[in-house]
This record gives C-alpha cells, sequence and structure tokens, in this order.
C-alpha cells in the first residue's frame, strides 16, 4: 500500500511488530553481512528497527561496545557478558520500541562511535535516508554526525521509498549492506563514490 509520485513511493508506517514479519529471512542476512565488520574492541551503534537488530545474533562474541537507543536491541545484547552496552536516554516510544531525546546530540558529543549501522525507512540517491518520524530523526542525524563510518542496512524494498525527514545524505554512508544486487544506477553511484556495496 503505497501512493506513487515523481517516481518515489511514500513509505507506509507500520509498528514494530509488522515490520518484524517483513523480510525477516533478508533482514536476517543483511545482518549476517553487517555483523562480519564489527571488530573486538570497536564502538559501535545499533539503530533502531527490525533491520539491524539481529546483528547481535552474529556479534554476541566479539568484544565490543554497543550504543543504542533500541529497547529491542538492549535486550537481546543484555545476556551476552563480552558485550558491553550503553543506553541511549530519552522518552519510550513504544510504537519503535526505542527511546527518542532532543537533547541527545549533545550527549552523543562526548561519545566515539567507531562505526554506526543504521537502519531507514526507505532511502534514494536523491533523497538519501529517510525516517518518517521527527523524533527518530533527530535522534539519527545525531547518531550520523557523531559517528566515523556509516553502515546502511536495507533490503531491496526500502529502494527508491522516502519518508518526510532526511537523515544522512546517500553519499556520506561508507557501506550499503543489502539483500540483492541493486540496478546499475546505484552501483556506478557506489564504485563512483567508493561506497562499499555488499548483497
Amino acid at each position: 500500500m503505497s501512493c506513487r509520485r515523481i517516481g518515489f513511493r511514500y513509505a507506509v508506517i507500520l509498528s514494530y511488530e509488522e515490520r518484524d514479519f517483513v523480510n525477516r529471512e533478508e533482514k536476517q542476512y543483511i545482518c549476517e553481512k553487517a555483523a562480519a565488520f564489527v571488530e573486538e574492541g570497536d564502538i559501535i551503534y545499533i539503530d533502531t528497527g527490525t533491520s539491524s537488530i539481529g546483528m547481535i545474533d552474529f556479534i554476541k562474541d566479539i568484544p565490543c561496545t554497543i550504543i543504542t537507543n533500541s529497547l529491542a536491541v538492549a535486550n537481546r545484547a543484555a545476556i551476552h557478558e563480552k558485550i558491553n552496552m550503553i543506553m541511549l536516554p530519552g522518552r519510550f516510544i513504544r510504537k519503535t520500541r526505542s527511546f527518542i531525546d532532543p537533547a541527545v546530540e549533545q550527549y552523543l558529543a562526548s561519545l566515539n562511535v567507531d562505526k554506526a549501522f543504521m537502519a531507514t525507512t526507505g532511502f534514494s540517491l536523491k533523497t538519501g535516508l529517510t525516517n518518517a518520524s521527527e523524533g527518530e530523526f533527530l535522534m539519527k542525524k545525531a547518531v550520523v554526525h557523531a559517528s566515523n563510518q556509516i553502515y546502511l542496512l536495507a533490503d531491496h524494498d526500502k529502494f527508491e521509498r522516502r519518508a518526510l525527514y532526511t537523515f544522512c545524505n546517500f553519499s556520506d554512508i561508507d557501506a550499503l549492506i543489502t539483500d540483492r544486487k541493486p540496478s546499475e544506477e546505484y552501483v556506478e553511484y557506489c564504485e563512483k563514490h567508493n561506497i562499499a556495496l555488499i548483497y
């Protein structure tokens, strides 16, 4: 269910539970690929969203520090002793199972994030990485600003889809991790801008 305009699809906002069932195998595949970039001692951010939570299953034995605002990520990581965890503060948003705080940029300014593994409502070369929630947009934008490397985790349904807010230009990411080979337009763009394309 989406409306088309100038070649884009507007993302329909689903609850966390509903999103968890969409493209589940593809998301797990993406998470396994993303986990290969996590190294011992890394300080990483794992975004809210069902496209990134599965990473925990593949990095549970790697000594690292996870920063997150996702209750789901925190719950899954909590049982693994090799993972240190920093929970970002804020008001709990039930629909996304995340914590949102407008002052998060100030908090993140004191942290050094090696790698941010980001989810998105939808993206394109023109609109960049987008999100429909103003609170999530502010959180994601602050994380992108605070991180040394940005990894986008997105299945094939997220291509050429957009939401209201852009939190990161596509040219600013370091890697796109997806479940199938994208169009030649994306392949050529990634090659030109030194963006790693993993599928």
